[in-house]
């Protein structure tokens, strides 16, 4: 019986697979080196998003309280509009309206410009093409209060209240609100169970 070597485990594998040791070796360092990178990316990413929903979501709150405000005082069961039953004869309308409503007609005019200067580059398309119709009935139910007709200045009214509801449900949308309702749902669930 000859004299055998024992060497150690490592030492065996060291010389027999140093090539395919270093090749592993290599290999493990690129797949950490690539997961490192994409966290690093996607959490990165991950901020922004949420900086942009947060922009965002104040920009909605801020379009949407200005656009409450105009519809409040352009609300037909409140001054000046609702004094249009006060008069019988529609030239005493119209002096009225002159003095005292046509003065509201900025309100809808200048509602379009401020949003496209203040939010243009962060509000989408469809956003801004609702913006602008609400701004066309306000302008309208303004000018078309002239005629002393309480029903056309109503039908206007309902279709700027008509945009509003619908503005709101595009940010909604746009903000996945009930995405994060339903995930919020789930979360709280598992806490409770």
């Amino acid at each position: 019986m000859g004299f055998v070597r024992k060497l150690p485990l490592v030492t065996i594998l060291n010389e027999m697979n140093d090539p395919i040791i270093t090749f592993i070796n290599i290999a493990v360092l690129l797949i950490n080196s690539f997961l490192i990178y994409k966290t690093f990316f996607s959490e990165r990413k991950r901020k922004f998003e949420d900086v942009l929903f947060d922009k965002k979501l104040k920009t909605y709150q801020e379009i949407i309280d200005r656009l409450y405000e105009i519809s409040s005082k352009l609300d037909y069961s409140s001054e000046p509009f609702d004094s249009i039953h006060r008069f019988s004869e529609k030239s005493e309308w119209q002096k009225y309206c002159e003095k005292e409503v046509l003065p509201l007609i900025s309100m809808g005019i200048n509602l379009h410009i401020n949003i496209q200067r203040d939010y243009g580059l962060l509000l989408p398309e469809k956003v801004l093409k609702i913006i602008d119709d609400f701004s066309i009935y306000a302008t309208r139910m303004v000018v078309e209060s002239h005629h002393f007709d309480g029903e056309l200045i109503i039908a206007k009214q309902d279709k700027m209240q008509g945009k509003l509801f619908d503005l709101i449900n595009v940010m909604r949308s746009d903000l996945g609100i009930e995405i994060i309702d339903e995930s919020l749902r789930n979360r709280l669930k598992e806490k409770v169970i």
